[in-house]
């Protein structure tokens, strides 16, 4: 009876394969290769690391934006010295055209990250600079784009529009991994799913469930390691709760106290030293 019981819940929920939603598989992921215009974005980052360009990324001043960012710049310089990040803080808004003095022109591509699909005026000014923009983004697309190259999983074409930025820029990683044969990317499986969780996506995606599941398995980074231990939490037993109620509210209180680059400092540095004195003054 209570196997009726649960197959009538998960039937009312929609879950047709209850173990794979319990314990959801690598069954459970989508090809990268149905997000459009994943390859041309891979092929143009990867010609900017190829010719040593400067390579700019700018995120999102939110949660889900520190985690992409830490993911892309973490990632990208395993491959090129030639690569920095910046950010808006919330006062300045959403839009990055508040960062406009800091596209110079010795900036070759601008990798925007969980922002920035529907900003056609902003891309505009900025592509008239001789910048290429890249833009990695979870967000409704209301306005066609023609100045950047836009990687959105809700181009109406890939089968999961419920990933954050992070995973979008995880995703994006792992694109960049198949065209240089590296397996780079599953490095930072743990900021990916710490970005699901920020963000409050939906896990009634198996998709999703599986990449936080992998990523709450893997906690290599060194800061989200020092918050969850000086959070007094077991890190042989970290679950969503965790993350939600001890981890997030760390990063989240940080970009609302005009410090989203600090945070983003706290993710990418492997300096233990560096790393716990960043992490006391975020908990802070």
């Amino acid at each position: 009876k209570n196997d009726d019981v649960i197959t009538k819940l998960a039937k009312v929920r929609g879950i047709h394969d209850i173990e794979e939603w319990i314990k959801p598989t690598d069954k459970s992921l989508h090809s990268i290769h149905l997000l459009k215009n994943i390859n041309e974005a891979a092929e143009r980052i990867i010609k900017a690391i190829h010719k040593d360009e400067k390579i700019l990324i700018v995120g999102d001043q939110d949660g889900d934006g520190v985690f992409s960012t830490a993911i892309m710049y973490r990632y990208l310089s395993n491959l090129t010295r030639n690569v920095a990040y910046t950010c808006t803080t919330r006062s300045m808004g959403h839009d990055i055209s508040r960062l406009m003095d800091q596209f110079t022109s010795d900036i070759d591509l601008l990798i925007i990250l969980d922002s920035s699909t529907n900003a056609v005026e902003t891309c505009k000014v900025i592509s008239e600079k001789d910048i290429d923009i890249v833009i990695i983004d979870h967000h409704p697309i209301t306005r066609e784009n023609p100045y950047a190259i836009i990687v959105n999983c809700q181009d109406g074409q890939y089968p999961n529009p419920d990933l954050s930025g992070s995973a979008m820029t995880y995703k994006m990683c792992q694109m960049i991994d198949e065209y240089i044969g590296e397996s780079l990317a599953e490095e930072y499986i743990d900021l990916c799913a710490l970005g699901l969780i920020t963000d409050m996506m939906d896990v009634r995606s198996n998709e999703n469930r599986y990449l936080i599941y992998q990523g709450l398995n893997n906690i290599r980074n060194t800061a989200l390691n020092l918050i969850i231990q000086q959070s007094s939490s077991n890190i042989m037993h970290i679950n969503s709760s965790t993350i939600s109620f001890k981890v997030s509210p760390v990063i989240n209180a940080a970009t609302r106290f005009e410090m989203t680059k600090k945070a983003i400092d706290t993710l990418v540095t492997d300096d233990i030293g560096q790393a716990t004195e960043l992490v006391q003054e975020l908990m802070q």
